[in-house]
């Protein structure tokens, strides 16, 4: 009885583990917080700027995560390449009409006991007066949560 007791607590806590580990399909992400870091060629010195209190927080909808090709809107549709996904976490490339390679990061923050929900970091590095990286942070939940 004690061993049969034992088998079902392991199931559950399996099932769980697999349950947490699924990606929702579809979240609305609102950007957090922004950095950009650059390198100012007429200047000759390095620029960095950092803000938690936007004025106009970009919004984007990331979409059929668990499809073939994944979508981001946001000014227009995207399609999104998955690089790579882990337990709770999942890598994306955009590219740009302009050639610019753009990095998406998700993490998923499931959890039995909290609503559902993610945070999504995007990276973009770029060529204006001289290199620059811009990066944006996301907190995001899912539109039709599975928990």
């Amino acid at each position: 009885m004690i061993r049969l007791g034992g088998a079902v607590v392991v199931a559950l806590l399996l099932g769980t583990a697999s349950w947490s580990m699924a990606f929702e399909d579809s979240y609305d992400c609102r950007a957090l917080a922004e950095t950009s870091i650059g390198w100012d060629s007429k200047a000759w010195k390095c620029s960095a700027e950092a803000s938690t209190s936007l004025q106009r927080p970009a919004i984007v909808k990331l979409s059929d995560l668990n499809a073939p090709v994944p979508l981001l809107t946001g000014q227009g549709v995207t399609p999104l390449r998955k690089v790579s996904e882990a337990s709770g976490v999942v890598w994306f490339i955009e590219e740009t009409a302009t050639g610019t390679i753009v990095g998406w990061t998700l993490l998923e923050k499931p959890g039995p006991f909290s609503p559902p929900h993610a945070t999504l970091v995007s990276t973009k590095t770029y060529e204006l007066f001289g290199p620059g990286t811009f990066t944006a942070l996301y907190r995001c939940v899912p539109n039709r949560p599975s928990g």
